[in-house]
């Protein structure tokens, strides 16, 4: 712990710029470690963390949830990608007084959007330029990002952020399927993965970035989907500090391990009983839809309107859904469920009503039909190879959570309810938790699909902060225990503050 508070010291208090969307699970994760600490030690901060967000979000409910949660933060919103073109930004709060300043910060926080190097889009002939193309999504707000640091580093007048968060997922790391789409040479410089591109692009900015490839289920998380998190810390700190790029990987990577949980996290207590409010709430308004297997097919591959000039094909996936619907229609007869069955399982289990007809064949197709004794999670919004392998897979774990998603449960005859979803992520708002409850399960799912896992979240950031911590106190001659090596050649002491474990 003396390593944590000895960082606290240094920045004189966490003022943090956030630039995640939605749940904003890393201020959670940061107010708690604040409080935590002020209890342990009294007020040792001139400020706690900052009541100040700098956010891309444009959406009007993610707004609310915001200031539902965090009603004394002062939200700033603004695109991330403009941002470092920006002095001031609007007064939201009220906007017939003047702008307000960007505000200064000394950490900064944010996740990049993953939509072009998830697993299914890493594969592409333009891989290797995903990331440092500031046109497509995953690229305009990674440099948005940097250019914030940028501009932050070069004005003397505001502050130089210490250390930044940023999160992503796993294909983010996935090589190059070609040098150019066309297999030609480029005279851009070479990078193995978009994740390499990443590290060389925060140390032009003045940052060593240490990779962590974290799964929630080492961190109290029911669910078992791998991220990776991208602690940077300032290499003028790092110099101030003594502290070299291979201490502060190690040390970083054992403090990590440090937190990690030991036994599996169960699953039930994430989902909701069948007497919870919410889920009979859903359920009735489910009860009034037709039943999938009486509603039309996904939309037609053929063009909406063939004389307009916005008339657009159908995304490739209908044609693939359309595809094993054909090829699967002699098994789908072959189950032989009559229509009195299918009435009666629209009747007792009202869950399926809620489903697509394509869904409920999935369904049908993986043999998992209700009524169905065993637990399997069933990601009905992929395609029916998907389903199949899940539904052959034990499911101890949710195997991800992603935005919109269509994740149904065997052997509750339901799909997953979006406040189910929050918690999967580690969220829960404290005494403000019951604003989740004014949203919809479909806007939660989106919410939580796009949120930090905060188990993750508080490990990556104890890690860092306790790392520079160390390194502080030994530049001053101190005696520590933060329970790693000194020493790459010492070995890790076992029983060595177990107070920081406290904390996480």
């Amino acid at each position: 712990m003396q390593g944590l508070l000895a960082f606290f010291h240094k920045l004189g208090g966490l003022k943090v710029a956030s630039v995640c969307s939605g749940t904003d699970s890393p201020l959670l994760v940061l107010n708690t470690i604040a409080e935590v600490c002020r209890k342990r030690l009294g007020d040792v901060f001139e400020e706690a963390v900052t009541n100040k967000v700098v956010g891309d979000m444009t959406c009007d409910d993610l707004e609310t949830v915001v200031d539902d949660v965090f009603p004394n933060m002062k939200v700033l919103y603004s695109d991330v990608r403009e941002l470092s073109k920006k002095s001031a930004l609007p007064n939201l709060a009220d906007p017939q007084q003047t702008e307000i300043p960007v505000p200064n910060f000394n950490i900064l926080v944010g996740g990049f959007v993953c939509k072009d190097v998830s697993n299914m889009n890493c594969h592409r002939e333009d891989n290797r330029t995903t990331v440092r193309d500031k046109s497509k999504k995953t690229g305009g707000t990674f440099g948005g990002i940097i250019d914030l640091l940028k501009k932050h580093i070069e004005d003397p007048s505001m502050m130089n952020p210490e250390v930044v968060f940023l999160e992503n997922v796993k294909g983010l790391d996935a090589p190059p399927k070609k040098k150019e789409a066309d297999g030609s040479t480029t005279s851009l410089p070479y990078y193995e993965s978009n994740l390499s591109y990443c590290m060389d692009k925060m140390w032009d900015a003045g940052y060593f970035m240490t990779p962590l490839l974290l799964d929630p289920r080492c961190f109290a998380g029911p669910q078992s989907r791998q991220r990776y998190w991208l602690p940077a810390v300032r290499r003028a700190l790092m110099e101030d500090t003594g502290l070299d790029q291979a201490e502060l990987y190690s040390w970083i990577g054992q403090l990590t391990t440090r937190m990690a949980c030991h036994g599996e996290t169960p699953l039930d207590g994430y989902l909701l009983d069948s007497a919870d409010a919410d889920l009979r709430e859903y359920l009735k308004n489910v009860m009034g839809q037709e039943v999938p297997w009486k509603k039309p097919d996904p939309v037609s591959s053929k063009k909406t309107d063939e004389t307009s000039a916005k008339a657009k094909a159908a995304p490739k996936w209908v044609a693939a859904h359309a595809g094993a619907a054909t090829k699967n229609a002699a098994m789908l007869t072959q189950t032989r469920i009559s229509k009195d069955t299918l009435e009666d399982i629209a009747k007792n289990y009202p869950g399926v009503r809620s489903l697509a007809k394509r869904q409920f064949d999935m369904l049908v197709l993986a043999g998992m039909s209700p009524p169905c004794k065993q637990r399997r999670f069933l990601d009905l919004s992929q395609n029916l190879a998907r389903t199949r392998q899940s539904a052959a897979a034990e499911s101890k774990y949710i195997p991800c959570v992603t935005p919109r998603m269509e994740m149904w449960i065997t052997d509750l005859a339901r799909c997953v309810h979006g406040i189910e979803s929050m918690g999967f992520q580690g969220i829960h708002f404290g005494k403000a938790h019951h604003v989740a409850k004014n949203y919809s399960s479909s806007f939660l799912l989106d919410l939580s699909g796009n949120a930090f896992h905060t188990g993750c979240m508080a490990a990556c950031t104890m890690a860092t902060f306790t790392a520079v911590g160390v390194a502080l106190l030994r530049k001053k001659g101190m005696t520590f225990s933060a329970g790693i090596s000194p020493s790459l050649a010492e070995p890790l002491e076992n029983e060595s503050d177990v107070e920081l474990d406290d904390i996480w």
